[in-house]
């Protein structure tokens, strides 16, 4: 059994099978799934006071301490390269960005089409992997843009308008 505290009080918040949790990464979305704890990156799995990796594997510890963490300030800079990673469709850069951990669900105004969240335009481009961790990190899924004053374009509105139906159903699986 593995259990799992807050960091600060020492607070126990589960206590889970270790065989269930081969890494870091499926701790973290049970966490989330099951107990109410932030997408995975907005969470630190400690043990013996060190962060641990999400590829990290558990299954012979006995117990870990969540932190949490709050969103990293927005810059220009970050804003621009988690655009730049989602329309280069690069899911690894986009990864590392989310674990900063950075807000899911900015916006550039200088970045065209100017009312789209990184989202949006993984929906739009029909990129999967990036669309994927976007939702997994806990991005708007009601996030609309006013293209032309039409406030319709949801990320599903988009991924189904432009014929991505896997993204689709990947959109409306996270909903």
């Amino acid at each position: 059994m593995l259990r799992v505290c807050w960091c600060l009080s020492g607070e126990e918040l589960a206590v889970l099978p270790s065989e269930e949790l081969p890494d870091v990464r499926t701790l973290k979305k049970v966490l989330h799934e099951r107990h109410g704890a932030p997408p995975r990156f907005r969470q630190a799995i400690l043990g013996n006071g060190c962060r641990m990796a999400d590829d990290c594997g558990i299954m012979q510890v006995s117990q870990v301490e969540l932190l949490l963490l709050e969103f990293v300030p927005r810059s220009d800079t970050l804003i621009k390269h988690i655009f730049f990673s989602v329309v280069k469709n690069s899911p690894a850069e986009l990864e590392d960005l989310l674990q900063c951990p950075m807000d899911p669900n900015v916006d550039d105004p200088r970045f065209p089409p100017f009312d789209r969240t990184p989202l949006l335009h993984a929906a739009h481009y029909g990129y999967a992997e990036c669309l994927d961790l976007m939702l997994e990190a806990g991005a708007d899924t009601e996030a609309r843009a006013h293209n032309g004053g039409i406030p319709w374009i949801t990320p599903l509105n988009c991924a189904a308008f432009f014929g991505h139906s896997v993204r689709a159903q990947l959109a409306i699986t996270w909903c």
